[in-house]
């Protein structure tokens, strides 16, 4: 595995090499068992397959025999697919040098404490060979359990018969789950109307110079218009701690975040642009945020849902399930975050070994135009000359199209993209990524393609 820099949020596979994964770091466990890397066509990408007897008579470590990874980063996500029962366990030191095992996986009891273990079940119905896709902050998930401080993490081990990719250790996990980019509505893509009479469109602002969220409510009527995200058959399942958002209200709004906390119970955190005091009533949590959000003005606005939940009722947070919006309102940028930030980021990602510098001749420009209708150019540049490939790949990771796979020189290239796939079909609007690779060296780029 390979230190990869990433950009724009945008992921890499971490598992490219032809061989067996026991060729590159990781080990074997258990009596039975085979692993190899094989190509998955659903997620376009290859993976990890693992195969075993049955569950718990085979595993993998990372890394193999007795190293230490000695990595001080917590934040970690993986996508997987199993086919039956699973697991995979953070082996950790805390500041105190005491050793615990966090271990993730799929049981329908919760059990806290078993010596050295603390055992998280993760409460969704995982379908078998169907993927998925798991994200959190082991510092937080140990402090909640056990009260210790997170050092560093020592390895990783996977057990049971699954697929599994994109394991990463990130220092700022984040995601913006709707920038509201697409054309239609955005009740096409996840959000649904869950209460009163009214609309909910894209429109374009001009301050914000981008499309952004609308609803709107019909004269006359008594009850606010409530959408939500996502629809009532799925659920976020974010387990970062701040909620950011920009909105721009045309009357009083409210905020709804529903929460699943540490004891397992669910609450509304129902923020309200109105004064007053922080109350309770039942599952609901009445949180003011004064009303100096200006009718017609956009507005940041930034929650630690954690400190919001423990302060008005004494109990942790565990993730974000949905989010409803009442009232009249533009929003935009929806994003769940670890860090309180107010300007966008770069994310680095290690996929466990030495880390690469990038070449600071070594770019890859923003398209041009962008947002396109038929034709875009990319424009990027080389440090030196190698194997190098540009791609296209759309919002769920999948590749759309090589651009390019070759042997160029250094300097400056640029290339056409006439928005189409690998058969030359045209594709859809919406946001693509655009992605150079070559050597070490990775950069990407957020494409929009409008119809």
């Amino acid at each position: 595995l390979r230190w990869r820099w990433i950009f724009d949020n945008y992921t890499s596979n971490t598992f490219e090499y032809d061989d067996s994964p026991l060729n590159h770091n990781w080990g074997k466990l258990g009596a039975g068992g085979d692993v190899g890397v094989v190509w998955d066509d659903s997620i376009k990408s290859r993976v990890f397959k693992m195969s075993g007897n049955s569950f718990g008579d085979f595993g993998l470590i990372y890394p193999k025999g007795e190293a230490d990874m000695n990595i001080n980063r917590s934040l970690v996500s993986w996508k997987f697919k199993s086919e039956g029962g699973f697991l995979i366990s953070f082996t950790i030191k805390t500041t105190s040098d005491q050793t615990y095992n966090l271990i993730y996986k799929r049981n329908h009891r919760l059990v806290p404490f078993e010596g050295g273990k603390v055992i998280f079940f993760l409460d969704d119905n995982f379908e078998e060979n169907r993927w998925y896709s798991v994200e959190r902050d082991l510092r937080k998930d140990l402090k909640g359990a056990m009260g210790e401080d997170f050092d560093h993490l020592c390895c990783v081990t996977l057990w049971g018969n699954l697929c599994f990719d994109d394991l990463r250790l990130v220092k700022n996990l984040s995601q913006t789950i709707d920038d509201f980019q697409y054309v239609d509505s955005p009740l096409n893509h996840g959000w649904e109307i869950c209460d009163g009479a009214g609309e909910v469109f894209t429109i374009y602002d001009d301050s914000m110079r981008s499309t952004v969220l609308m609803t709107t409510t019909p004269e006359n009527t008594n009850t606010n218009f409530c959408v939500r995200y996502p629809k009532d058959d799925t659920k976020l399942c974010r387990t970062e701690d701040f909620l950011h958002l920009k909105i721009k209200d045309e009357n009083d709004f409210i905020i709804y975040v529903l929460v699943r906390a540490r004891n397992g119970g669910e609450y509304y955190l129902r923020y309200e642009s109105t004064e007053g005091e922080v109350k309770r009533s039942g599952q609901y949590i009445f949180i003011p945020i004064g009303n100096s959000f200006e009718d017609g003005v956009w507005h940041k606005f930034v929650r630690n849902l954690d400190e919001d939940l423990y302060s008005a009722i004494q109990v942790h947070y565990d993730y974000a399930k949905r989010l409803n919006l009442r009232g009249d309102m533009k929003v935009d940028d929806i994003t769940f975050s670890h860090f309180k930030f107010l300007s966008d980021f770069v994310e680095d990602t290690i996929d466990l070994v030495p880390e690469v510098v990038l070449p600071s001749s070594f770019y890859l420009k923003q398209n041009y135009p962008n947002p396109f209708n038929q034709s875009t150019v990319i424009e990027f540049g080389l440090a030196q000359e190698g194997e190098t490939e540009v791609g296209i790949f759309n919002i769920l990771g999948r590749k759309v199209k090589v651009l390019a796979h070759q042997h160029l020189s250094s300097g400056r290239h640029k290339i056409l993209w006439r928005g189409d796939d690998q058969l030359g079909n045209p594709v859809a609007s919406g946001i693509y990524f655009c992605t150079l690779r070559s050597g070490n060296s990775v950069s990407c780029k957020k494409v929009v393609l409008l119809k």
